[in-house]
Order: structure tokens, then sequence, then C-alpha cells
């Protein structure tokens, strides 16, 4: 009976000493950008034009991190998560990642919103707002993308890359009049939509690319390795020597 108990305690031993890690939600690098261990890129074009803004990354260092995840939010003054931004009425109107939109799968996010257009001609015209994130590999090849959320991440971030390597970004805002019409670039949107604007009140963008990362797990130290095994090697003992004792 006796040596039945000692071996229910046993098993209360291993399991307090063994508990189940819990999982860290990523960090932000330091300022968002660039990753830890440095990036390297390159951009051309413009978010607000025709074509995008295309984003070329590589150089990282994964001796850095555990994992790696490329994210978009914009930089007001810090990084922010909320969204990028995009406004025709001077105000700061964030836009919202829309899931519906998105295809994660063919490395696609898509976020919405909605802003004013000013007009001496048409009065204050609604105008709805896209921002779309595309990611690929170098061979433009799509690259699937990570629900934030499920990451940990704040859910106002959409979706995230994990990086394996050298990729390529396109940033796209849209603009078109609420209710009818399709989306076209937003600058176009704005200077060629037929409307008269205030050329006091400009079009507002912002939009920006940060970096969230695990750390690189900390390896045990051979003392405290060389202690834990003892402890458990001594209570080993003490349960066969009180095992002999009842037999």
């Amino acid at each position: 009976m006796n040596v039945k108990r000692l071996s229910r305690s046993l098993a209360c031993v291993s399991v307090v000493l063994m508990p189940a890690a819990a999982l860290a939600t990523p960090i932000l690098a330091n300022g968002g950008f660039p990753a830890p261990g440095g990036t390297t890129y390159t951009g051309s074009g413009s978010p607000i034009a025709a074509g995008g803004r295309d984003w070329s990354y590589s150089g990282f260092d994964p001796s850095a991190y555990s994992n790696l995840y490329y994210a978009i939010g914009d930089y007001p003054s810090d990084w922010s998560p909320a969204g990028p931004s995009l406004s025709m009425d001077g105000a700061y109107e964030v836009l919202s990642y829309n899931p519906g939109l998105s295809n994660l799968a063919a490395g696609v996010a898509v976020w919405t919103g909605t802003t004013t257009l000013p007009t001496s001609n048409a009065g204050q015209v609604p105008v709805s707002t896209e921002f779309v994130l595309h990611v690929t590999d170098t061979s433009n090849n799509p690259l699937a993308l990570t629900s934030a959320s499920s990451l940990g991440l704040d859910s106002s971030l959409g979706a995230v890359l994990q990086v394996q390597g050298a990729f390529n970004a396109n940033w796209s805002f849209m603009a078109k009049a609420t209710g009818g019409g399709s989306y076209v670039d937003a600058q176009d949107f704005y200077n060629n939509s037929g409307y008269q604007t205030n050329p006091n009140i400009q079009m507002q963008s912002g939009v920006g690319g940060a970096f969230y990362y695990d750390a690189v797990a900390a390896v045990p130290e051979p003392r405290s390795a060389t202690l834990l095994l003892g402890g458990m090697l001594g209570v080993g003992l003490v349960v066969r020597r009180r095992s002999r004792s009842q037999t």
C-alpha cells in the first residue's frame, strides 16, 4: 500500500517539473523596422498611383529570431497596428482589415474605409477607400498570409506574412465614389474623377511595414540541468529504498 502511494506522489512530482510551455506573443521589432539582425530593402513607385509601390526585402538573419513576421500598419508618429490611412478631407481616417475581401492563401490582404471629397461642383462626395497588400516570393509566386489573431497579435493587423526568406510586397491605395463605379488608384480618382476639388484640402495617405518576431529560445544552463537531474534521481532512490523496506 505504501509503495503505491509513493509511486503516485512521484508521478505528481514529474508533472510539476515538466509544465506545458505557453506560447509567447510575437514581439514588435524596435521601432517596427528593420527586422532583428537587419534588413536589406529597395522600393519604387507610389502607393496612391497606378501600380502601387513595390518593395523588395532580403538580407534577413535567422539567428536573431526563431520566427519573423511582416505586418502592415502606419507610422503617424510611432508604429501603429491600427491599419493604413487615406483621407481626402483633411482628417486622419484609418482603414480596417476586411477578411471577406482578403485571400490569405493567395497572399492578398485588404483594408477598407471611407472618406469625403469636398468639391465645388458636387458638394461633399462620399468616397469608399481600399488598401491592398500583395506578397510574393522573388519569382513572383504568391506567399500565403497568416491571420494575425491566430498568433496572439492585435486583430487590427489583419494578416501577416511569416518570413522564410527574401520576398516582395506591393502596396496600393484605391478609391471610388460610394455606391457606384469601380475602384481606381486613389491619385487618379482624386485628380481625374470630374470633381472640382478644394485646393486648400489635399489627399493624405499613410502606410508602413513592420516586423514582429519570436525571440530565440533560451538554452538551459548546464548547472541548472544537472541540479534538476540530481533532484529527480534522489526522489527515485528514496522510493526504491522505501520499497525494499516494505517487502
